[in-house]
């Protein structure tokens, strides 16, 4: 998938330009950071902290670096004059999951 990302990237910019490639590479990297920290964050949405003799449960920080990475990611393909277009999910893909209609307000 990774690959096949670069190209349709590399066919959107200007091929000759070292700024249009350096963007490609750090939108590609940002997307593979937000796909493992959204692996741990689905994995492990809770963590425990020891402190001292306390110990408490808090949100994974993993879900708030996602949420960061994903508005850079967003704003460096506006930088980079992407066009990308939100494709809402499939029927079937809604219906497997369990969601139904009446799941919205």
């Amino acid at each position: 998938m990774q690959k096949d990302m670069e190209s349709e990237l590399l066919s959107q910019i200007n091929p000759d330009s070292a700024v249009d490639l350096e963007k490609v590479n750090r939108y590609l990297s940002m997307v593979t950071l937000i796909q493992k920290l959204a692996k741990e964050a689905a994995d492990e949405p809770m963590i425990v902290v020891h402190n001292g003799a306390q110990q408490y449960k808090k949100a994974n920080p993993a879900v708030n670096e996602v949420n960061r990475l994903n508005t850079s990611l967003i704003s460096l393909g506006k930088d980079m004059g992407l066009n990308a277009v939100p494709v809402a999910p499939k029927v079937e893909e809604v219906k497997s999951k369990g969601y139904s209609k009446d799941d919205l307000l």
